[in-house]
């Protein structure tokens, strides 16, 4: 008995891997099929308290859809000319910053040669020699960007159609999903469902309080240390938060070079520094986990590896989608027998 009680677990940790192994190639290969797909189910179901509401309010289903999206789709080129707005004012001081990249790069040649002893020549070729390599993969990097830039066009114009159909026929999917579980009773579906719906809601609740503090911490410290275009860094390293755990970093670099470029101080520079080093642990380590966290539940170990997962296969989609899919998956295995374990592992 205990022979074939080894033999049995082996064959489910075969099963397990095999799974994951062709659970990995699917999203990897059908990326353009499934990304879309995945965007939409998580948009639906945050915008269906809205289309309840408005069916509640006596709004046929067809036209409180149509409202919603509307709405959302027009919220987009708004949201883009104001970023071109901002982008055309920090164009008009482009010459300036050329310049004083030229009198810093002057200072550092200068730097370079009288403290290290590199001369003038030899960093004159070390920049040819960067500069050539830089150009050799220029070509592939164009075609590259121009194939992603056209894929994320073909995604985004996918999404609100998805979107439509979804919220359309939305009681199709919890007939599909009461007939695939049809052993299991249909009040413990349901509240499955249900509880998949308040995860992905109250991470988008939570995720938007925390934009907003972002935005208050980012534009308010900039605006004290004086930097140029402070609401317009600020506001778009808070957006950046989307992206867990980097989204801040990343958001740091334009404002820090504009301070190295634009200010006569080193001061200016590293006070940005400091100040996104103060907001990037209190993001990581009290406002997210205490904010987001306890909308999802997930801890952030699980968190951190599904951040990487999602990264390694789909991107900065993926890293957007980690944190709610792994809250959903973490439902999810809580209802299935033998997948609590999981889920308290997965748990805060």
């Amino acid at each position: 008995m205990p022979e074939k009680s080894s033999h049995s677990r082996s064959y489910r940790w075969a099963a397990i891997l095999i799974i994951i192994a062709l659970g990995y190639i699917v999203i990897t290969y059908a990326k353009p099929i499934l990304m879309p797909l995945v965007v939409a189910g998580v948009v639906s179901i945050i915008l269906l308290p809205v289309v309840k509401t408005l069916e509640r309010w006596k709004f046929p289903r067809l036209l409180a859809i149509s409202l919603i999206l509307t709405v959302l789709v027009l919220l987009i080129p708004l949201i883009g000319y104001l970023l071109f707005q901002q982008s055309v004012a920090i164009a008009q001081d482009l010459p300036e910053l050329s310049t004083r990249f030229s009198q810093w790069y002057q200072h550092v040649v200068s730097y370079l040669d009288e403290s290290w002893g590199i001369d003038t020549t030899r960093q004159a070729a070390y920049i040819q020699s960067g500069i050539d390599r830089l150009l050799s993969g220029s070509g592939s990097f164009i075609q590259s960007t121009i194939d992603a830039t056209t894929s994320l066009l073909g995604y985004i114009a996918l999404i609100p159609i998805y979107v439509f159909l979804m919220l359309l026929n939305r009681e199709r999917f919890t007939s599909f999903l009461l007939h695939l579980n049809h052993n299991s009773a249909e009040e413990n579906v349901v509240h499955v469902i249900d509880q998949v719906q308040a995860v992905l809601q109250n991470y988008v609740a939570g995720l938007a309080l925390v934009i907003g503090i972002m935005a208050v911490l980012n534009v308010g410290g900039l605006l004290v240390l004086g930097i140029p275009y402070a609401v317009f860094f600020g506001l778009i390293a808070a957006f950046l938060t989307i992206i867990p755990y980097i989204g801040v970093l990343i958001g740091a670099i334009p404002p820090i070079l504009v301070a190295l470029l634009m200010t006569d101080s080193l001061f200016y520079p590293m006070g940005v520094i400091i100040l996104f080093v103060i907001v990037q642990s209190l993001e990581g380590n009290l406002i997210t986990p205490k904010i987001v966290g306890d909308k999802v539940s997930v801890n952030p170990l699980a968190a951190m590896v599904a951040l990487v997962i999602g990264g390694f296969v789909w991107g900065a989609i993926g890293m957007i989608l980690s944190i709610p899919i792994t809250g959903v998956l973490k439902v999810i295995l809580k209802s299935m027998k033998g997948g609590q374990a999981w889920a308290d592992l997965m748990g805060t």
